[in-house]
């Protein structure tokens, strides 16, 4: 059964012309936010500049991710009052020095190596404390960000002040640390969901999940979830997604209308979803089972004959009708997933599947 190339169909070829031979546009990166905020800014961080909070899929996306770096507060700042000179806050001359004079605050990071910072980030940080029987100190490093005000402040009423790590043996301090680190998993309704899509992920820490808050953070190293008070302030790790699922009801032209309509920002452009069989169709499923319908459009299309993706990506499916009925001729993907795409009538109203790309 032949299709025409006229009307809107022509629209569609010349817009996928550019993108041609193309295999995949999904993807998904995770991106660790080393200052410390609440749970629900950090949502608003993740959302203004990426797409949320991390989601999980598998062990594998966690592994993926470095959440060991981090910076932490120690007793190292800049003296305006004395030349400018840095120093430790047991008044001894730093041998340290940083040109960019809106950071008057030190640090030291995973890899044992002094930084500057501005101090009123939120860091974690490292106290010290000498007790009588000791020649030298004992360092603490302290899983909750504060300001370099705060942290020693706390440090001085609890220990003994910030670290002060000027001729410090560094066997006495290990840069690994296990902290806690905000993720996209919150309480809603006494259940536990992710804040993007649905995954059945979870790694909880032994006793997990708790009544201690609304809101998950997973460990640094050891990758288990815990239970958190949404207020606290965590690092976090935010996530970057191509694909995105839109909870209205279109026909198969209008969901492609929208998704290419969508404002461009940040050079970012849109189009109807191209999926691959295999990882790439099961990570997609993710989004299409938090759908309010059944199914959902993607953007396969019959034309001339054949079927293909609208923005000109390889056709790998190999289980569509060489001749579907009249009508049958847009793609969808079901949430009674059978690893495949189906063909259904493009006058029908679905949500639909969007992706992001850069021209």
């Amino acid at each position: 059964m032949k299709s025409s190339l006229s009307g809107p169909f022509l629209h569609i070829l010349f817009l996928s012309s550019s993108a041609f031979g193309l295999t995949s546009v999904v993807s998904k990166t995770y991106i660790h936010i080393r200052s410390g905020t609440t749970w629900k800014n950090a949502q608003t961080i993740c959302k203004t500049y990426y797409t949320d909070l991390a989601t999980f899929y598998t062990e594998s996306d966690l592994n993926q991710i470095k959440l060991y770096q981090y910076n932490a507060w120690i007793g190292l700042h800049r003296q305006r009052s004395e030349g400018n000179d840095w120093i430790w806050t047991n008044g001894n001359l730093a041998d340290f020095s940083d040109e960019d004079y809106s950071r008057d605050c030190g640090t030291v990071g995973f890899d044992k190596k002094f930084y500057a910072r501005p101090c009123g980030n939120l860091l974690f940080f490292i106290c010290q404390k000498t007790t009588d029987a000791q020649d030298s100190p004992e360092y603490y490093f302290i899983p909750e960000t504060k300001t370099w005000s705060q942290a020693q402040t706390y440090c001085q009423d609890n220990y003994d002040d910030l670290g002060n790590l000027d001729s410090y043996d560094e066997n006495a301090y290990s840069v690994s640390q296990d902290f806690p680190v905000w993720i996209g998993l919150y309480k809603d309704g006494g259940s536990w969901n992710w804040s993007t899509s649905l995954s059945e992920y979870v790694n909880w820490n032994t006793g997990e999940p708790s009544n201690n808050g609304d809101c998950a953070s997973v460990t640094s190293v050891t990758k288990r979830m815990a239970v958190q008070n949404c207020k606290n302030n965590f690092s976090f790790v935010c996530m970057s997604e191509s694909v995105f699922l839109v909870k209205e009801n279109k026909t198969w032209d209008e969901a492609l209308d929208h998704c290419r309509g969508l404002p461009s920002t940040r050079n970012l452009y849109f189009d109807l979803l191209s999926v691959q069989p295999g990882n790439e169709h099961d990570y997609v499923m993710n989004k299409v089972k938090a759908a309010d319908t059944e199914e959902v459009w993607v953007g396969l299309r019959f034309l001339a004959d054949e079927w293909m993706w609208v923005n000109g990506a390889e056709m790998l499916y190999a289980d569509l009708p060489l001749c579907p009925i009249q009508g049958n001729h847009c793609g969808v993907i079901s949430k009674k997933d059978t690893g495949s795409v189906k063909a259904r009538n493009c006058s029908q109203k679905k949500n639909f599947l969007c992706y992001s790309y850069k021209s």
